[in-house]
């Protein structure tokens, strides 16, 4: 059981994959792969206790009668067709010294399945008596050291440890006594540098998935050659820039490159040999600085220089502050596609509006419109207001008789000219001779 949970976990665990933009260095890979098998140790751990104690929990709850009966036992009631189940009652400590030598306390299988007896080859057999302390009236012919029996074979074995087969007289009387096990061979406990003892209850070793120890082991050769990166990418630390290429025949300098007691001054550095084929070949001829054992290999020949009519807006030797503080953008290029923006708007209805400039022709009919449109309006209006003036000149009239000639006359001359302003004489004529009769 524990080996098929292992191997199922480890079928699991091979199917998990690392996935990174970039092939990782060596110590993030054997710190990345530790805590994963670390996890996935606790892990298999966890589920497999979890599965073992569930099904545990299942039958304590249940409370299934064993074959055995050695936790309840069932028995018919004369004279008709009931059963009574009894279950059965263990002495909490035993004296395998002496035959039914019991302490009074003891440990019922209906309240829990944990109830052991030390297991023993006995010369009689005995079942459960009714509401009494189960024990043996004879002597055992030889007590296991270390196993156990109780409610539950499972309970009973989980509580006993493997001293015996570690001991080879005792695995000697065993196979005597029963006839079985007779190809098993004793453990050897000198041997071995295990990190269980002889006295290990098996319930420990079943939490353990009966693995003595895990080994692993981190491959970095093979995981570089499965990511197999096209570009790689490495660094150093020296003062300056000589240190590594006077230990070559042609000792040179990196053009551009600044280095300083802070990694801050590497800024003022520019890219300026990186657009010089002969200053990149020189970098690739002396990257190792003698030291060709300690890099795994890798194939340079396809990197060349950097091609300087790219540059829009910066030069080769602009240092990389400059280039920073303008985020690495060569150039901005935007792009508007409305027809996307439509698409994505997706709008329920549109409207629209036509902008042209009137024709010669629609613009003489639209004067002559507007001229007609006055005239009509003036036709309506004129009359009615001449109705309202001759109202109102009627009723001063009576008001100003008694007033100076002088401001009669002033009168008279205002309206005589609010007649000569209406353009329909004759109906204004007729309206005046009408008022006058």
């Amino acid at each position: 059981m524990s080996r098929q949970a292992v191997i199922d976990a480890l079928k699991e665990y091979a199917a998990t994959a690392i996935l990174s933009p970039n092939a990782l260095s060596r110590d993030v890979v054997t710190t990345y792969i530790g805590t994963s098998i670390e996890q996935f140790q606790k892990t298999t751990l966890d589920s497999f206790r979890s599965h073992i104690h569930f099904i545990l929990s299942l039958l304590t709850e249940h409370r299934f009668i064993s074959a055995l009966r050695t936790n309840f036992y069932t028995r018919g009631v004369l004279g008709s067709n009931n059963f009574v189940t009894f279950p059965a009652i263990y002495p909490q400590q035993v004296d395998t010294t002496q035959s039914s030598s019991i302490l009074s306390e003891t440990c019922q299988c209906d309240r829990t399945n944990n109830c052991i007896y030390p297991a023993g080859i006995y010369n009689q057999t005995k079942s459960i008596i009714p509401n009494e302390v189960f024990s043996l009236d004879v002597s055992p012919l030889f007590m296991i050291p270390g196993f156990q029996v109780g409610c539950l074979p499972q309970n009973a074995l989980f509580q006993s440890t493997l001293e015996c087969f570690y001991n080879e007289t005792c695995l000697d009387i065993v196979i005597s006594l029963t006839g079985a096990l007779r190809t098993i061979s004793p453990l050897n406990i000198s041997n071995s540098n295990s990190r269980f003892s002889p006295t290990t209850t098996i319930a420990v070793l079943f939490d353990n998935l009966m693995i003595e120890s895990w080994k692993d082991s981190i491959d970095f050769a093979t995981y570089f050659q499965i990511c197999a990166p096209k570009i790689c990418s490495y660094s150093y630390v020296q003062r300056d820039t000589e240190s590594c290429f006077q230990r070559n025949m042609r000792p040179s300098l990196v053009p551009g490159i600044n280095l300083g007691c802070y990694l801050i001054d590497f800024i003022r550095s520019t890219l300026e040999c990186f657009y010089d084929e002969a200053c990149v070949q020189m970098l690739i001829d002396q990257r190792l600085c003698g030291n060709k054992n300690i890099y795994l290999p890798i194939d340079l020949s396809n990197i060349t220089a950097l091609d300087p009519n790219t540059l829009i807006n910066f030069k080769p030797q602009d240092s990389l502050e400059v280039l920073i503080l303008s985020s690495l953008v060569n150039q901005l290029i935007y792009t508007a596609n409305y027809t996307l923006y439509y698409a994505e708007c997706q709008p329920k209805i549109c409207t629209y509006t036509i902008d042209q400039k009137l024709h010669a022709i629609a613009r003489i009919n639209l004067v002559i419109g507007l001229i007609g449109g006055l005239t009509i309006l003036l036709r309506i209006l004129v009359p009615s207001f001449i109705k309202i003036i001759h109202l109102f000149y009627g009723f001063c009239h009576q008001q100003t008789r008694d007033v100076p000639l002088r401001w009669r006359m002033i009168f008279i001359y205002s309206r005589d000219k609010l007649y000569l302003m209406n353009v329909y004489r004759g109906k204004t004529q007729a309206l005046s001779l009408d008022a006058q009769s």
